[in-house]
Parts: structure tokens; C-alpha cells; sequence
């Protein structure tokens, strides 16, 4: 099951016309994640949206310590929607966005994407491209390797999946075609131990 949140901060929600009761949605998320394999969809780079905003959405997914596939997107900008009307672009700003339309929606943390906050003024995108990879780092650090959901959702995954489906999952979320049983271990020990230090897993 595939959910989009989107962002944890109330004012972008409205923004974006999401409007989702932010409360609610976590409740049904982490409901739905304690029984069935979840993946929830996460952006940050929003016009106007500030780095505190944007950890809104980073602290939010924190908190979903059952979530099988937190996903998470930087906003691209297309032309003819309300974002882009938001903006309005000069002509060079507008052929910049629109070359940035083939690139990845999730970057990789070592790539120095282009992110299209570094074409306007503060007032218009406060998030610029090294505000992207920070927040990108604080995923990672908190959410994608947050011990209690690795743990968590991995007795989630072997409910549903055999084991070569469940490496499968990992070489996906982690973008690591090499993933395999080994980085299985290592990546629940790492967990472990973080949670107990004692821990023999």
C-alpha cells in the first residue's frame, strides 16, 4: 500500500491543496504499518518552504518506527501548475526549471543535484541546494536508519515476503543493487546495537 503525505507542515499542506488532517494520518499510517507493508511518500523543496518546515516532514516519518519504505522526493516545479505560478519565473529561470524536469526526484546524497531553490531569491524558495542534501543527510540519519523501524518493519517484511523478496526490498530502498543477505545481518546488528548494546543479534 502506497500513501502520500507529502509534508508534515500544516501551511504547505494548504498550499499544495493536500490539506491533509496531519494527526489522522499518521494514526492510519502507523495503523496500517503495524499489520501491512507501507510505503509512504515524503517531499521537501516546496516554494516558500523553510528548513524548519521541511524538518517537520523529517521528524514526522521519524515517528513512524513500523514503516516499511519511507520515501522521500525533492519538489520538481512543471510548468501550467500553481507551484509554478507561485514562482513566476523569468524567461532563463523558466528554461532552468525546465531542463531540471529529466532529473531524479531522489537524488543521490553524494550527487550535487540541481535543485531549483538555487535559481530564485530567498523570499521566494528559502531552501537552496545544500539545505536539500542536509535535510537529505537528516533522512538518512533518522529515518531510513532509525533503529526501531529497521527492526520493526523488517519482522513486517517477513510476514509478507520470502527471504530473496525481502533482499529484493532492501536493494530498492537502500539503492544498493548489491544488497544481500550479509548486508541483511550487518544492517540488523547496527540496529541492535543501537537499541541494546548488549544486544548478540
Amino acid at each position: 500500500m502506497a500513501l502520500a503525505v507529502e509534508t508534515a507542515s500544516p501551511r504547505i499542506q494548504k498550499i499544495i491543496g493536500k490539506n491533509l488532517s496531519l494527526d489522522k494520518a499518521f494514526k492510519a499510517i502507523d495503523a496500517a504499518s503495524r499489520k501491512f507493508i507501507i510505503c509512504a511518500f515524503f517531499m521537501i523543496g516546496f516554494p516558500t518552504e523553510t528548513f524548519e518546515e521541511a524538518m517537520e516532514t523529517v521528524q514526522f516519518a521519524e515517528q513512524l518506527e513500523y514503516l516499511a519504505e519511507p520515501t522521500l522526493s525533492i519538489v520538481r516545479v512543471y510548468k501550467r501548475t500553481p507551484l509554478f505560478d507561485m514562482l513566476h519565473p523569468t524567461e532563463d529561470q523558466e528554461r532552468a526549471l525546465i531542463s531540471q524536469e529529466q532529473e531524479n526526484l531522489q537524488p543521490k546524497l553524494f550527487n550535487n543535484s540541481n535543485f531549483y531553490g538555487d535559481l530564485f531569491p530567498d523570499s521566494k524558495v528559502p531552501l537552496k541546494g545544500n539545505d536539500i542534501q542536509a535535510l537529505q543527510w537528516e533522512w538518512v540519519r533518522r529515518v531510513l536508519n532509525n533503529p526501531k523501524r529497521v527492526i520493526n518493519s523488517h519482522t513486517i517484511l517477513q510476514k509478507h515476503m520470502n527471504q530473496m523478496q525481502v533482499l529484493e526490498f532492501y536493494k530498492n530502498l537502500f539503492d544498493k543493487p548489491k544488497f544481500n543477505e550479509k548486508s541483511l545481518k550487518q544492517l540488523l546488528k547496527r540496529a541492535a546495537t543501537s537499541l541494546d548494546p548488549d544486544s548478540n543479534l
